[in-house]
């Protein structure tokens, strides 16, 4: 058998095409190791920048977290000043009400008295006229009627006598223990003068210190409540004496009046 081989089969032919293919490959094989050390930079780019945002979002959450904290704090803070506007205000209206007892009863001095609505309280026989007891019981009346007043709008700070309660009737007005509702106790604080031997003024001075007791609780009571507004004289705690002057009367009218005067002061 003979062979014959054709003249245009070349196996040159054959590796030059795979020489080609393989020129190709490697080109595109190192195209592919480019993108991918591309991409690898790119992919660690991109780690770090996630890091970044964690880091991020952690301190976004914090700063939430701290806004969440302060808004609650400041939610507090605007309802207790919210709160305390109320009372403020609440309060100012009541003082307010309180004020108009200034236009209501006006107490001011006239020579050695003290006088409250145009009355005198006092008495000096030295001086004429002389002040009347009538006068002098309608002053007491008026005192009366003041911390009687007082008293029941201080209520609302929950204010009570303990010891001794006025009982405000004009020129005839009393005063009752405390605790005694009918009145059976009252005093009068008011006389006509009349001084018997026997009654004497021990009855009218023990009622002028009981008001004083009542005197005494009410100022104790406000200045605790406003320290800015202090009791001009002290009362002793008996009501016997204020400003170091006894409020009893006795022989000397002069000091009864200084005393009626640091009274109607306070």
């Amino acid at each position: 058998v003979e062979l014959h081989m054709d003249e245009d089969i070349s196996p040159s032919g054959d590796s030059s095409e795979i020489s080609k293919e393989v020129a190709e490959m490697k080109e595109k094989l190192a195209s592919l190791e480019v993108s991918i050390e591309g991409t690898r930079i790119r992919r660690e780019i991109l780690q770090e920048k996630g890091k970044d945002l964690t880091g991020m979002v952690e301190n976004t959450n914090e700063l939430m977290n701290q806004l969440v904290i302060s808004k609650i704090s400041a939610d507090e803070d605007l309802s207790f000043a919210k709160k305390e506007q109320e009372r403020v205000s609440s309060a100012l209206q009541k003082l307010m009400h309180i004020n108009v007892i200034n236009d209501t009863f006006h107490i001011w001095f006239s020579g050695p008295f003290a006088t409250i609505n145009g009355l005198r309280l006092g008495r000096l026989p030295f001086l004429e006229p002389a002040v009347e007891w009538p006068e002098i019981n309608g002053a007491l009346g008026y005192a009366a009627l003041v911390v009687s007043t007082l008293a029941e709008k201080l209520q609302e700070w929950d204010f009570a006598f303990k010891r001794y309660r006025p009982l405000p009737l004009g020129s005839a007005s009393r005063v009752a223990k405390a605790d005694d509702v009918d009145g059976s106790s009252a005093m009068n604080l008011f006389t006509d003068g009349n001084f018997g031997y026997f009654t004497g003024k021990s009855a009218f001075n023990k009622s002028l210190c009981a008001f004083m007791c009542c005197v005494d609780e009410l100022g104790a009571f406000v200045s605790a409540l406003d320290p800015t507004v202090p009791v001009p004289h002290p009362i002793s705690p008996d009501g016997s004496k204020i400003n170091d002057l006894p409020i009893s009367l006795g022989t000397d009218f002069e000091v009864w009046t200084k005393a009626l005067k640091c009274l109607l002061t306070n």
